[in-house]
């Protein structure tokens, strides 16, 4: 990092302030301004058909999208919730809901029956855009809890909305004079995305407006970004990173390469990156694991390839080193972030700093490493809790002041949970968890949150828990149970050999493939049941 980017005070590094004029917040016009200004620009492609989406059909689309929500009652606040995988028309009710100044909120493929009544019973959305997959739950659902809802399925159910219907009920003139509306406050909710589990149970948390519009414009500084950019992005659209990454393409002029996220298989990856010529792609954990396996990479053309990137995980320094010759004509970059914080904490490319490190702060950051016990500030290279502080911060975790007093103090931290430290170039090192770990009666800890992030990290894995055996530490055995997509083609010894290749785990790790978690009556995984299968 450049010395002139940040400065560290009191135990304090913060990076250099960046101020944006940003007005009334008006989201939405900014991506209907520059679907407009381009009209012809390709915006997608879909990888099996290779039909084109043009950023003026993108537009048309999304308005009249729009247009149909506040026709049916979408007011500033109202919540629109979309449940769908990567598909070309997926962006439609995201920037429906930005044109209207109303909320976005997210489900996710496989959503059990609790749940969507937890989410439900909070959010009470008044439009469901889903696959049919869960068609049945969230009609169910609806129905119990008597929600004034309408849904809008993504293929024709007979008896439901279609979304290539609505489209069709409103008016080229209607279209033409079609406005964006500014949400009432910038601070009204934009996005409820849900945090991923890996520390605890799922919970719905609230980014603003004005966190969402600001965190776009300074991740999009921050990126070398570059003409006729082509995108491919393994990452499922509910999580928050993988929207963030679809916003920015329509921002940065990007084609994108529209595939479905559970699409795994490596040779058909190499050959989209061949054909169309790939400058910036995101690949999935479990797909880096058996690229790295794989032997036939060099029998694909990658030059084209600018930017391979990836988040979530400390990776072995060997797999950076491999990832790069990957991308061998350009960089390798990793994020470090939370769903908490609407961009990325750190940023690094790492063909040019300590593989081992997660990168630099990025602009309107600050941080600080503080002792796990005395709360008191540390200073470079002394390992702590790691806590952020920047406007991109949630709001907090709705209908939830109690974990949301948690994560963030009354001075505005943000504490992450992560053991870590800085150095004083800057640069942002994770270490590990806080809690979720094992402590044996040898003082051995073991990781237990590492084995979990490490399976939940593959877009094909809906929910993971890990129980520990209760032998003596000479004999010790970790069992992870994990609940797959309808679908997937992955193997228990392929998990096993992810944990085992991106964990530290000095123990055997046994993974054990379960059609569903079972539950209490709270609605709270039942590690008895579960304990029973294996002890």
């Amino acid at each position: 990092m450049d010395s002139r980017n940040f400065t560290i005070n009191n135990g304090i590094m913060k990076r250099s302030e960046h101020v944006f004029e940003i007005g009334n917040v008006n989201l939405g016009k900014m991506f209907f301004d520059t679907l407009n200004s381009k009209p012809e620009f390709i915006g997608q492609i879909d990888a099996i058909t290779d039909t084109t989406t043009t950023y003026q059909k993108m537009s048309e689309n999304s308005v009249r999208c729009a247009i149909w929500l506040k026709k049916h009652g979408l007011g500033p606040n109202d919540i629109v919730f979309n449940c769908s995988h990567n598909r070309m028309n997926s962006y439609i009710p995201i920037l429906a809901t930005f044109y209207n100044g109303s909320t976005l909120a997210f489900g996710y493929k496989g959503i059990q029956i609790q749940m969507t009544k937890y989410l439900f019973k909070i959010l009470k959305p008044k439009f469901i855009f889903t696959e049919v997959e869960e068609l049945k739950i969230f009609s169910e659902v609806a129905i119990e809890m008597n929600l004034n809802v309408k849904i809008i399925t993504y293929t024709k159910v007979f008896d439901y909305y279609y979304i290539n219907d609505i489209l069709n009920e409103s008016t080229s003139h209607e279209v033409n004079e079609f406005s964006p509306t500014a949400p009432l406050n910038p601070n009204d909710d934009c996005i409820l995305p849900l945090t991923s589990g890996t520390t605890g149970d799922s919970k719905i948390l609230s980014h603003s407006y004005k966190a969402i519009m600001e965190g776009l414009l300074v991740h999009n500084m921050n990126k070398e970004t570059t003409s006729n950019d082509v995108s491919l992005v393994y990452l499922p659209i509910y999580w928050l990173i993988g929207l963030r990454v679809m916003l920015s393409d329509v921002l940065n002029f990007t084609t994108r390469i529209v595939i479905n996220e559970t699409s795994y298989d490596l040779h058909e990856a190499f050959q989209l990156i061949q054909k169309y010529k790939v400058t910036k792609v995101r690949f999935s954990l479990g797909m880096m694991y058996r690229i790295f396996k794989w032997r036939k990479l060099e029998t694909y053309d990658r030059s084209s390839l600018k930017t391979l990137t990836f988040n979530g995980v400390k990776l072995p320094a060997e797999m950076i080193k491999f990832m790069m010759t990957v991308a061998k004509n350009g960089i390798v970059e990793q994020t470090y972030g939370a769903t908490e914080m609407s961009i990325p904490m750190s940023r690094g490319i790492m063909n040019k700093i300590d593989p081992n490190s997660c990168g630099s702060l990025y602009p309107n950051m600050s941080m600080k490493v503080i002792d796990v016990r005395s709360g008191e500030n540390l200073g470079p290279k002394e390992s702590g809790e790691i806590c952020f502080k920047s406007p991109y911060l949630m709001k907090g975790y709705c209908k939830h002041p109690e974990a949301t007093a948690r994560a963030i103090d009354p001075e505005g931290w943000y504490h992450t949970g992560d053991l870590g430290y800085y150095e004083e170039s800057g640069l942002v090192f994770v270490l590990g968890r806080v809690k979720n770990s094992k402590v044996l009666p040898n003082g051995k800890i073991i990781p237990l949150w590492q084995i979990e992030r490490s399976l939940l990290l593959n877009s094909e894995v809906i929910e993971t828990i890990v129980l520990t055996s209760d032998e003596n530490s000479d004999t010790y055995k970790l069992f992870a149970f994990v609940v797959l997509l309808s679908g997937s083609k992955i193997t228990e010894k392929e998990l096993s050999e992810i944990v085992n290749d991106f964990t530290d785990i000095e123990f055997p790790v046994i993974v054990k493939i379960v059609d569903e978690l079972p539950l209490t009556k709270t609605g709270k995984v039942n590690l008895w049941k579960l304990k029973k299968r294996v002890l």
